[in-house]
């Protein structure tokens, strides 16, 4: 056999082997270029990023076993949908409050920083009446639920390719529009009385289930919805029935007060938050 010959189906052999021990080590025959897919985390401590480098700033912390949703790779980091606790700052000068911890966009283009300040960097731009979630106030800047449109970046060698399978995830955006909606239709004379706002002297419980309707069995028009676990009913939900409605049959985390004037074998929780689980 000629040397090159050889030389040649030597590299092809090597390629195989290289492609077959990717395989083994990810459990997938998925090649890494096809988005989005879910990922999960491999490293005990893995930063979110605002750019797809170390030079950036962190924006989020995720944890070994947590999974995200790669949209994108660039330069061996990947572009994720930025998770819940991710840092998203607004200028308060954009923003009008239209209730409590909700508001309204004012800007045309308004963009959202991983920083309290211009030099942060751009990690998604809202637009005039867009609604943002309210989470605290910083030197003339607010800390805002990320939005749908938001992305960070991690270091792709820490992230396993797990699922290209991606859950649909009911937009955040509509279901703050929904909120606005109902507080400037005057349904709500006081922004702090929705049921989905509690005050901050509220006791607040955490839980997460399958979110089902109750159909005939609902209590009232605002306790429609229950949350199960293992096929154990943990809280009949009140709040608003088209947002809750758009996380039916999915896996959801909420928060909200305990109604104890509600008549019900089953405790009914007053929803203040709900965000889906991947």
């Amino acid at each position: 056999m000629k040397p090159y010959l050889s030389l040649f189906l030597s590299f092809i052999l090597f390629s195989n082997f290289s492609s077959l021990a990717w395989t083994q080590e990810l459990g997938s025959t998925r090649p890494p270029s096809s988005f989005p897919f879910v990922g999960e985390v491999a490293s005990q401590e893995l930063n979110i990023r605002a750019g797809q480098s170390e030079n950036f700033e962190k924006v989020g912390r995720l944890q070994k076993g947590e999974e995200v949703v790669v949209v994108a790779e660039s330069y061996g980091w990947y572009k994720i949908v930025l998770p819940a606790q991710s840092k998203s700052y607004v200028s308060k000068d954009y923003v009008k409050v239209v209730g409590k911890n909700l508001g309204e966009v004012t800007g045309t283009r308004v963009n959202v920083r991983g920083g309290p300040g211009t030099n942060f960097s751009v990690l998604a731009q809202l637009h005039q009446g867009d609604a943002v979630r309210i989470l605290e106030e910083k030197e003339g800047w607010y800390l805002i639920e990320p939005p749908d449109q938001g992305h960070g970046w991690v270091a792709a060698q820490y992230v396993q390719f797990k699922s290209s399978s991606v859950p649909t995830k009911q937009p955040i955006q509509d279901a703050l529009k929904t909120e606005v909606a109902q507080l400037k239709s005057g349904l709500f004379a006081d922004a702090t009385s929705s049921p989905l706002v509690a005050s901050e002297e509220d006791a607040v419980i955490t839980a997460s289930g399958v979110l089902d309707d109750l159909g005939s069995q609902a209590l009232s028009q605002e306790v429609r919805h229950h949350l199960v676990l293992d096929g154990q009913v943990l809280y009949l939900l009140k709040g608003y029935r088209m947002l809750l409605d758009g996380f039916l049959h999915q896996k959801v985390k909420i928060e909200g007060k305990i109604q104890p004037d509600m008549k019900s074998s089953v405790p009914v929780v007053l929803v203040t938050k709900i965000t889906l689980v991947l």
